[in-house]
């Protein structure tokens, strides 16, 4: 199975998708099923070269990989995670991985994908520093 990379890049979740012939297509189908279902209000768009849902900023990420597909939070540092799922690839985003559509715990991931939806609608966009945030509160 060639590298996630070796494809040519997607333009849409569907095309993404498309290149994912084994395990790794269903995964990620139902981590995004899950993320429509429970935060359906999120744009779901490519960027970055991998689908990422948008709920006042970038909320979370579903990335293939060769061997696993992540599901990552950009405020995953924030997240309480007592099963101790997300893993710290930088100082504030997390991911799970899973390697079969068995390990997904629906409700629990229910729940971080809620809390990031509550903590970018509290906070604005994570991507930006705080700094540009607190400049466009009005005075």
């Amino acid at each position: 199975m060639p590298p996630f990379s070796s494809y040519p890049p997607a333009h849409t979740v569907d095309e993404y998708i498309q290149h994912l012939t084994d395990q790794r297509g269903d995964i990620v189908t139902e981590l995004r099923q899950l993320i429509q279902q429970t935060v359906p209000k999120a744009t779901e768009v490519i960027q970055w070269a991998q689908p990422v849902y948008d709920l006042n900023g970038p909320l979370c990420f579903i990335k293939a990989f060769r061997t696993e597909v992540r599901l990552g939070f950009w405020r995953g540092d924030q997240l309480i995670d007592p099963k101790k799922i997300l893993h710290p690839p930088t100082d504030r985003l997390r991911h799970a991985k899973f390697t079969k559509i068995e390990q997904i715990d629906h409700r629990y991931l229910r729940g971080l994908i809620k809390a990031a939806a509550a903590l970018n609608r509290e906070h604005g966009n994570p991507t930006k520093s705080r700094i540009e945030q607190v400049r466009k509160i009005p005075r």
